[in-house]
């Protein structure tokens, strides 16, 4: 009902409050006027449009948190975008390695990508024939047998001693070409179920020369024509009681990789050590970090 006299109180009650800030208060009144369907005093009116003005700043607020959020995380995704399978290149890599999938653990592969593993192959020789030429023919004959035997070891299930001088260069001519081939198809396989993104971080324990970043990089560049790929970034951490290995892995791969037209762009970190007594080291691993962890070039589901 449209009482003046009510009225008329309500608004010294209104004044009353705003003079000693309530501001509860003061909305409640406000709130009880309009109802009544009484004219609001100019003051009434000023006070409900500071109201109306204070809502809807704080909605703005609320949606540009929500945009900003959502642009965050847009941003992100762009940032680390996972690498597509294309259908023309899973083609590719199906006919030039002759995959067959016998059962769901058993993947044959009785070909290979001649235009990458060829060259590759070609240029890892030069390098060994280069390191080779630098020790007199005597000397060159004794070291690689001692690094041959040594590394021998692995056939009767031992752990070589990785001591000698040529065993890198040894590894690099026995093992190396077949493990790197094994990782290639092993990234195919990951790339194939839309797990590759842009950006890669990659723990490898047991790295040896860090074989698991060349069958990445060899991937990556068995794409050319296919598919532009975004901008790849590895960061790459290896773990490898020998650092001979790691050093002469990182010597080959800038003298191949880095000469290639579309380098892959890689952070590297070596880490010398024993996995087996690293436990006092192993908290300096940054954690929630690594997309994958692999194990003497094994990769596990979980």
């Amino acid at each position: 009902m449209n009482n003046p006299i009510v009225n008329w109180w309500r608004s010294q009650q209104f004044q009353l409050s705003l003079k000693r800030g309530d501001i509860r208060r003061a909305v409640q009144l406000l709130q009880e006027i309009q109802k009544s369907g009484a004219r609001f005093s100019w003051l009434e009116k000023l006070f409900r449009d500071k109201l109306q003005l204070e809502r809807y700043s704080q909605e703005y607020k609320r949606q540009t948190e929500t945009l900003s959020k959502q642009l965050t995380e847009a941003s992100q995704q762009k940032d680390n975008l996972i690498l597509m399978p294309n259908e023309e290149f899973v083609k590719y890599i199906y006919k030039v390695f002759n995959l067959i999938q016998h059962d769901e653990y058993k993947l044959q592969s009785t070909g290979i990508d001649e235009r990458i593993f060829d060259d590759f192959e070609s240029r890892l020789v030069e390098y060994l024939k280069e390191e080779f030429s630098k020790i007199p023919d005597k000397q060159l004959f004794i070291k690689l047998e001692d690094a041959l035997e040594d590394i021998n070891n692995l056939k009767t299930g031992q752990d070589p001693d990785y001591r000698f001088s040529l065993t890198p260069h040894v590894y690099f001519m026995k093992y190396f070409l077949e493990n790197v081939y094994c990782i290639y198809l092993a990234w195919f396989l990951i790339y194939q179920d839309a797990l590759l993104p842009s950006k890669v971080n990659i723990l490898d324990i047991t790295a040896g020369p860090g074989t698991v970043a060349y069958g990445l990089a060899l991937f990556l560049q068995s794409s050319s024509g296919f598919f532009n790929i975004p901008q790849m970034h590895i960061s790459y951490y290896s773990l490898e009681k020998q650092d001979a290995f790691q050093f002469r892995g990182l010597q080959f791969w800038r003298r191949y990789i880095e000469s290639r037209l579309t380098p892959v762009n890689a952070f590297f970190r070596f880490v010398p050590t024993d996995i087996f007594t690293w436990k006092t080291q192993s908290n300096n691993l940054p954690k929630d970090f690594f997309d994958f962890i692999v194990i003497s070039h094994c990769f596990f589901a979980d």
